[in-house]
């Protein structure tokens, strides 16, 4: 997983607040934050139907939204030596060079820091999408047309000096396209050597704006589409975490819930999963503990504890004879797992794959599928468990998500205090505590934020549930093409005729 510490050196508390100072002071901006460093970074809003109407409207580029670390590139000359540091959403600083041999003066860029994967090798990679100061002075206030000429001049003089040369990635200008370029981009993202996870809006004829900004767009498939929590570990039930967000007044407050298992309804009462059968979880325990005799006799009607192998028999064959054959439950030995895999076999009942206990069962496995050629959906299982063949899945795949931030062989703790990047699954279910029954719709982590350590807002949570809702899919999105090109070239009409 790329870190900012594989390029450069964390600056200490005292000496960052000197380098924040220095950018603000050349920044013409009134509102940025002065008593204590706060990155300042532009921050896109979700694409909903309502802004769809600024894409036809107005001038935008487009780009593809690389899934990367979000940084700050600052060069900065004191007449002896020129530094450059890395500027994070954490509010660090990371000094990434050093060099007396280059006559140059401050710039301030902003873009994405990300691997670009070949086939023999990799390198970093940091591609810039806007310029905020060049050679000492704000350009923050020019338009984006203006500002990308200023990131490619840059790059144009200094990609062979020398001292550019020793930095440990390497620098570029991110490819933009006209708005109605969308498709382009979006056919083309199966080609791109790194991680992305959607497209982003650029206005062209406005200013740099700091922090949020609403004219700022991004897109993501709405089985993506991404909310960024502050996990908090509850205290009554365990593998159950609080989703904290800002909320008024910028204090913490409990949006959702987190259950780090599955869960699967079956006649009113909570089923365990593989899932939690691989992480030893027993559901008396796991999923509420009960120390209140009132908890423990109104738990009782959605868990059905079961005591002993006798009544975990006699449950499975009650669901058999109901042909409830859609919830397959872990067999305790190969003879039952065997059984079991055989009469699904008979049944036609190849959807639900279960993991088999050794190399051999594994490679069968796999030989079938492949012969039913069903390969565009299937990952070589070795070690891993089930295979997911649903359309978020696709997706994920597609737009290359990076989840190499998951946390494997986790214990109860290490989700505690991080930030998790979360989506939101309608057709999963969950349990709402407040009387304990399930409900639909479930929060699925994607990965931990390394680069990040506050949540989004209430406000900002609730327009990406919106444009979640809204589903605007890229099929919708390809329907308002034809109005994207033509105010775009109306516009270019009109501007010919001044």
């Amino acid at each position: 997983m790329l870190s900012l510490e594989d390029v450069g050196k964390k600056v200490d508390e005292k000496e960052k607040f000197k380098i924040y100072k220095k950018i603000i002071e050349k920044l013409n901006y009134p509102f940025i934050e002065t008593l204590y460093v706060k990155f300042f970074g532009s921050h896109p809003v979700t694409l909903s139907n309502e802004t769809i109407e600024l894409l036809i409207n107005r001038d935008y580029y487009v780009c593809e939204k690389s899934d990367g670390i979000r940084v700050l590139l600052y060069i900065y000359n004191d007449n002896k030596f020129v530094y450059s540091f890395f500027f994070d959403r954490k509010n660090d600083f990371y000094l990434v060079n050093i060099n007396n041999n280059i006559k140059i003066g401050t710039y301030l860029f902003d873009g994405e820091l990300y691997n670009d994967f070949g086939k023999n090798s990799s390198e970093i990679v940091f591609s810039i999408f806007d310029c905020l100061i060049y050679e000492g002075n704000d350009f923050s206030f020019q338009n984006l047309q203006k500002r990308l000429e200023l990131c490619q001049n840059f790059i144009n003089l200094y990609k062979n000096v020398d001292g550019f040369k020793k930095y440990k990635f390497k620098i570029q200008v991110k490819q933009m396209f006209k708005s109605y370029g969308f498709y382009q981009v979006y056919s083309e993202i199966d080609n791109l050597a790194h991680k992305n996870d959607g497209l982003i809006f650029t206005p062209v004829y406005e200013p740099y704006v700091f922090g949020r900004c609403y004219t700022l767009l991004k897109w993501k498939p709405p089985s993506l589409n991404t909310v960024d929590f502050l996990l908090r570990k509850n205290k009554e039930v365990k593998n159950c975490y609080e989703l904290l967000c800002f909320g008024k007044n910028n204090e913490m407050i409990i949006f959702d819930h987190f259950f780090d298992f599955e869960i699967e309804e079956d006649r009113g009462n909570v089923k365990e999963s593989n899932k939690i059968k691989e992480s030893n979880i027993n559901m008396k325990n796991d999923l509420y503990r009960g120390e209140k005799d009132g908890e423990r006799d109104r738990n009782q009607n959605i868990i059905q504890e079961e005591e002993n192998k006798g009544e975990m028999k006699k449950d499975k064959e009650d669901r058999q004879r109901d042909g409830n054959q859609n919830i397959i439950q872990e067999e305790e030995n190969k003879g039952e797992m065997k059984k079991d895999k055989e009469d699904r076999q008979r049944d036609g009942n190849q959807n639900i794959i279960q993991e088999e206990e050794n190399k051999g069962e594994m490679k069968k496995d796999k030989e079938d599928r492949q012969r039913d050629g069903n390969q565009n959906i299937i990952q070589e299982e070795e070690n891993k468990g089930k295979i997911n063949q649903n359309d978020e899945e696709f997706e994920r795949k597609r737009f290359k998500i990076s989840q190499d931030s998951r946390i494997q062989d986790k214990t109860e703790e290490v989700y505690d205090g991080k930030i998790g990047e979360f989506v939101y699954l309608n057709n999963s279910k969950s349990i709402d505590l407040n009387d304990l029954s399930i409900k639909d719709g479930a929060w699925s982590l994607l990965k931990i934020r390394n680069d990040k350590n506050t949540p989004n807002s209430f406000k900002v949570i609730i327009n990406i549930m919106s444009s979640i809702e809204e589903n605007i899919c890229f099929e919708e999105l390809t329907k308002h093409f034809k109005n994207i090109k033509n105010g775009w070239n109306y516009r270019i009409l009109n501007h010919l005729k001044r």
